[in-house]
């Protein structure tokens, strides 16, 4: 898919940003397609990892008395913290990063533009990111939290129906999360009009494994134009959230239109359509 950068370059990569990009080539974004390219699977693991968790948790409940009730519960709310933790790291992110202004800063436009009503819930900065993102409905950690929230702040034996529910939605998070963790797809931009891009214009993307960017592409009228994304911009989610969404056509054109917002582009987000 990529081609030999001609352009211009300070340090390698073109002074530019999407807005700019987007303007340049002129894509019909009322006639847009996305086609995935090659894929990558992000296999973070820590030495203990989100299954190991969920298969503790398993066994804890066999137990059948409080002790195993209660060890049930605490380690499938650690298989869900991991799994969410293991999704940042994939991503580049680590708790100290949450830190950061510039990438709070960042997030908090990415998250505004997706839904606002998710900055209000009351949920662990990560898990409102996760859901903006489309990996997993924040109803998911909230009910977990709830079950969990009994037994740790009002010290409440949890009921053996309880467990079983923090079970199931421990494994379901991980199994939502996961099937995008091995689907992480670079894909092409580009227009009807252009069609297959010989003489016409088109934008790539992918995710860099190694380094934690997005790099991206522009190609327009023989020119080649590259520059890095990285996640102290909003645009980062809104690119990743693409290359994660090619098995929802929905989820794909909702990410796009997320992108477009994003980086402030003129067009009304009515006449902006993806096209299957």
């Amino acid at each position: 898919m990529k081609k030999a950068v001609i352009n211009i370059f300070i340090y390698g990569y073109c002074m530019m940003n999407l807005l700019e990009l987007f303007t340049l080539t002129k894509l019909n974004l009322a006639r847009i397609t996305i086609e995935r390219d090659s894929g990558e699977l992000l296999d973070y693991e820590f030495p203990i990892t989100p299954r190991n968790f969920l298969n503790y948790s398993k066994q804890d409940i066999k137990i059948g008395d409080k002790r195993g009730k209660i060890n049930a519960l605490t380690n499938a709310k650690r298989a869900i913290d991991c799994q969410a933790d293991k999704i940042f790291y994939s991503l580049g992110i680590v708790d100290s990063n949450f830190q950061k202004n510039k990438l709070s800063e960042s997030i908090n436009k990415y998250i505004s533009v997706v839904d606002p009503s998710i900055i209000k819930r009351d949920l662990q900065y990560k898990f409102k990111l996760l859901e903006a993102m489309g990996f997993a409905p924040a109803d998911i950690i909230a009910r977990s939290r709830e079950l969990r929230n009994k037994m740790e702040h009002f010290y409440l034996e949890p009921s053996l129906s309880d467990v079983r529910d923090a079970i199931s939605l421990a494994d379901l998070f991980i199994n939502a999360t996961e099937s995008k963790l091995k689907s992480v797809w670079d894909y092409r931009i580009s227009d009807v009009k252009n069609g297959g891009i010989k003489n016409g214009s088109c934008i790539d993307a992918g995710f860099d494994d190694e380094k934690k960017i997005i790099n991206v592409y522009g190609f327009c009228n023989g020119l080649t134009y590259n520059f890095i994304v990285d996640q102290t911009t909003p645009e980062f989610y809104c690119l990743f959230k693409i290359a994660v969404s090619f098995f929802d056509n929905q989820d794909l054109s909702d990410a796009f239109k997320n992108l477009i917002e994003v980086i402030g582009h003129p067009i009304p987000l009515k006449n902006v359509k993806v096209i299957f």
